[in-house]
């Protein structure tokens, strides 16, 4: 497991390879919003070029997911679209990409055409932060029990880091 986070600038939080237990990633997972514009395409091209790599703990034949969540809309919408179309179309080993949007601003349309196919399966929608951990039922048939189990224990962190950095 991987975490990046983007809005002006992409900041790699850990790789891939960073960590070997669940405990290791979740005591690792400290990040806050930062504010700023919401680069989507710098996000994509990152994961695709940098994180999905064998160098950094991609490994061939595992399957690659990238759960991109936004609460806007990205500042290029084109350079978006072509990086979530490069990265879904990798030659060897492609990424799904899964995507949530989050409150009344996430930009609906864009974040389904970056979803990877099956659409219903891949893109989520939420009404706010508060309600993060709604999702994680719906995501169960994308993801594999092991991603499953991280990802609802990072959904349940974030939740609480969210309501924190509000009120």
């Amino acid at each position: 497991v991987g975490l990046m986070t983007y809005a002006t600038e992409v900041e790699v939080v850990f790789q891939l390879n960073a960590f070997s237990s669940t405990m290791d990633v979740l005591n690792a997972a400290s990040v806050f919003y930062t504010g700023g514009s919401t680069n989507t395409a710098a996000a994509i091209e990152t994961a695709d070029n940098i994180m999905f790599t064998e160098k950094n703990g991609d490994r061939f034949g595992v399957r690659n997911i990238l759960i991109l969540m936004s609460d806007g809309q990205s500042t290029d919408p084109a350079a978006t679209q072509l990086a979530a179309m490069n990265a879904r179309t990798r030659t060897t080993d492609p990424i799904n990409i899964i995507t949530l949007g989050i409150g009344a601003s996430a930009k609906e349309s864009e974040l389904k055409a970056i979803a990877s196919n099956p659409m219903e399966m891949n893109y989520f929608k939420e009404e706010s932060f508060d309600s993060l951990s709604d999702v994680v039922s719906n995501l169960n048939a994308a993801l594999c029990q092991g991603e499953w189990y991280l990802f609802t224990k990072l959904i349940q962190f974030y939740s609480v880091v969210w309501q924190t950095v509000v009120q």
